[in-house]
């Protein structure tokens, strides 16, 4: 989805004349489409090469050509959003396990960084929707920073902290199966075979 919502931003930067949003999220295309490929290469997906980049390139060109700026602005609003979103899992699972250890704190702050800034610079060009979006992801973001310092420690008290208001407001319990099911699985495996749970952790 970043590729996509970078395409629309750029695509939407063309339209109003603004060489920054323009500019900027050009680069980001390039460098999700590097990374993109670079991945398709090393797990030898070369075949996704054209299954995955012709529609990009279609995409780019319609939304340059055909789609005017009003589309372009809330299709990347749209799609900006529904990528923040899918944090909420990951989210979710770091609440429920408290373990923050696949999360890169350092590529949080910068990204919250990162959404100030386009927050600053929409309201500066009158562009709300953009502060709006970039507002939503900031919150998004936060959220994963609070949640990684009550991980790992440097916020102690869960009642007085917050983080049983974020476990309602994603709907996270500790005791949910859905959170086990990885665990409960390999111990019905164990059962089965005769294999004891100590056996099982080695």
């Amino acid at each position: 989805m970043g590729i996509v919502q970078s395409t629309f931003w750029g695509c939407y930067g063309y339209n109003i004349k603004d060489p920054f949003v323009f500019g900027v999220n050009m680069i980001g295309v390039t460098l999700f489409t590097i990374y993109m490929n670079m991945l398709f290469y090393i797990n030898d997906q070369k075949k996704n090469y054209l299954m995955i980049n012709i529609p990009l390139l279609i995409l780019f060109i319609i939304a340059i050509t055909i789609l005017g700026e009003l589309l372009n602005l809330y299709l990347a609003v749209i799609v900006a959003c529904m990528w923040q979103s899918a944090t909420v899992p990951t989210m979710k699972m770091a609440l429920a396990k408290k373990d923050c250890s696949f999360v890169n704190i350092l590529l949080c702050y910068v990204s919250f960084a990162n959404f100030i800034v386009w927050i600053l610079y929409g309201i500066m060009i009158g562009t709300y929707l953009m502060a709006f979006q970039n507002t939503v992801s900031a919150s998004f973001m936060m959220m994963n920073i609070y949640i990684y310092f009550w991980a790992t420690g440097v916020i102690k008290n869960d009642d007085d902290c917050g983080i049983n208001l974020l476990r309602k407001m994603l709907r996270v319990d500790n005791s949910d199966s859905y959170y086990n099911q990885e665990d409960i699985a390999t111990k019905k495996i164990g059962l089965m075979k005769g294999v004891d749970e100590t056996t099982l952790r080695i």
